[in-house]
């Protein structure tokens, strides 16, 4: 069971950031409009799936050249481990046909969701198209998707209406995903340089890091805006301190210096605890049980 363990971890592991951050957006969303339920938790494990499924598609096109590099292969399951092609096809028809029943219980919305974040997987990742080596358009495929898109189909599949905060954190995750793909591709850069290019190689490190820290202190312009205008509720304050010392330290630190995974790590794991608290909190007072 140890060796199971160690051989599949890293491929639900290597992205927490990224998925964990997709199931504490779409939380907010489902609070901010009153929606908690035990029957929406399938709604946010829908994302959150597929939110790694995005991420195990890139990082399987990205082996060849993550494998160049020694600190990008030990990120990389399938640059470090190797899968049978009928393996990896079961695998991914399964995973598929379940996302598939889940969008599906929402209507065409679900569906039409679905194919289009399916389409955006497929066209960032893969050959021929292989969008994320084209610069200028990487950044607005990941501004879009990666953490801005959780929310819009959080929003669009619960069929809420809009309110005012909704419009200032759309915006906001676009910024946020913007800079965090910036502050990944400056990580990477030298070996970007060497493979296929992206919007940082073309610009250069230190345009990068600039653009990066300008949309950074956009998302911090934002909050301030929702905070003045007394449009933040009191549950995502904790929210707004946990990412502070993840934005503020890409103005602290140099150009060349990669962001701290440790203290993402750590301070992801705090926002879970979080997320999972207030979740179900507002479950239970949203229950029959409670009601009653």
């Amino acid at each position: 069971m140890r060796r199971i363990i160690a051989f599949w971890s890293p491929l639900f592991t290597a992205h927490m950031d990224a998925w964990g951050l997709t199931l504490i957006i779409a939380v907010v969303c489902t609070l901010l409009h009153d929606a908690a339920s035990a029957d929406r938790s399938g709604l946010l494990l829908t994302l959150t799936v597929t939110c790694w499924l995005a991420f195990a598609v890139n990082d399987y096109f990205d082996a060849p050249y993550d494998a160049l590099d020694d600190a990008k292969r030990q990120r990389n399951f399938f640059a470090t481990r190797h899968l049978s092609q009928p393996l990896l096809v079961v695998l991914l028809g399964i995973i598929v046909f379940m996302l598939t029943i889940s969008y599906a219980s929402y209507g065409w919305r679900g569906l039409l969701v679905y194919a289009i974040l399916l389409i955006a997987t497929w066209a960032y990742s893969t050959p021929p198209l292989r969008l994320k080596s084209r610069p200028g358009v990487d950044l607005v495929i990941h501004g879009v998707f990666v953490q801005t898109a959780p929310y819009f189909v959080c929003l669009f599949l619960l069929g809420s209406a809009w309110i005012e905060l909704d419009y200032l954190l759309l915006i906001g995750f676009f910024l946020s995903s913007l800079a965090a793909q910036l502050e990944q591709q400056t990580r990477d850069y030298e070996v970007d340089s060497l493979t296929e290019g992206n919007s940082t190689t073309l610009l250069g490190r230190r345009t990068a890091v600039l653009l990066m820290r300008g949309a950074s202190a956009g998302v911090l312009i934002l909050l301030l805006v929702a905070i003045i205008g007394r449009l933040v509720p009191l549950f995502i304050v904790p929210f707004v301190l946990i990412c502070l010392p993840v934005i503020l330290h890409r103005f602290l630190r140099r150009a060349d210096e990669p962001r701290s995974q440790r203290l993402i790590v750590v301070l992801l794991i705090v926002a879970l605890l979080y997320t999972g608290g207030i979740w179900s909190a507002a479950v239970i007072q949203n229950s029959d049980l409670f009601v009653r």
